[in-house]
């Protein structure tokens, strides 16, 4: 391994570094580490009357809440998804994805930007993995308010 790969996977959370420095997670082929920032929706747990900070913890991916996702058949820590964050690009799609309305639950957005980490958009589905590096700020996500005008 070029030391130029172990000084860029240094960037991650310690769980995904791990992995990628032993070989045990690939980033897929078509990865973006260079694109442009673009606008992106998230559901985080928050309570009705929650408004606190948006912060680095609502960017966790399951690998770094120790958990496994639900709806995933064959579930694989070998997925390099798994160490990712979930966003869309599509306010609607997450919406009928997550089955929003949920209870304790808000949408918040922001921009995915490059110096944050890389990212995959499928297109067709509008959903986006994004590998969060350690010192990623996410100050420029707020929580999301429907537009009442149509």
């Amino acid at each position: 391994m070029e030391q130029k790969e172990v000084e860029l996977y240094k960037k991650f959370p310690m769980i995904l570094q791990k992995k990628l420095i032993d070989g045990d997670v690939k980033f897929p082929d078509d990865i973006n580490f260079d694109y442009e920032k673009f606008l992106a929706y998230r559901m985080v747990a928050r309570t009705d009357n929650d408004f606190s900070d948006i912060t680095r913890e609502d960017m966790k991916s399951y690998a770094e809440l120790g958990k496994k996702p639900k709806r995933v058949q064959g579930f694989d820590e070998s997925d390099p998804d798994y160490y990712s964050a979930s966003f869309y690009t599509n306010v609607e799609k997450l919406k009928n994805s997550l089955k929003f309305p949920r209870r304790n639950k808000k949408i918040i957005q922001g921009y995915i930007y490059q110096e944050g980490g890389p990212q995959k958009t499928v297109v067709k589905t509008t959903h986006v993995s994004w590998w969060l590096f350690s010192d990623v700020t996410v100050d420029n996500f707020t929580y999301y308010k429907e537009d009442k005008n149509g």
